[in-house]
């Protein structure tokens, strides 16, 4: 078996695709990708809405970056 990434059959590819695309989303809005990978599974791909969900879980948990 070789290592070679043109092995790979489509459905691998669209799984590296997906994780790439929740890493990013995930580092975007200073989540975890458990937290990125439950927002895609409860909200599909709708960008705004996971925008929107991010944001919010964003600043729900990560309050030591607020100024008054």
């Amino acid at each position: 078996m070789s290592d070679n990434e043109s092995s790979l059959d489509a459905a691998d590819h669209v799984l590296i695709g997906e994780d790439f695309d929740i890493a990013r989303f995930a580092r975007k809005f200073q989540l975890t990708i458990p937290e990125a990978r439950q927002l895609f599974a409860k909200y599909g791909n709708d960008r705004a809405v996971l925008e929107r969900e991010a944001y919010a879980l964003g600043s729900n948990t990560k309050g030591d970056d607020t100024t008054d």
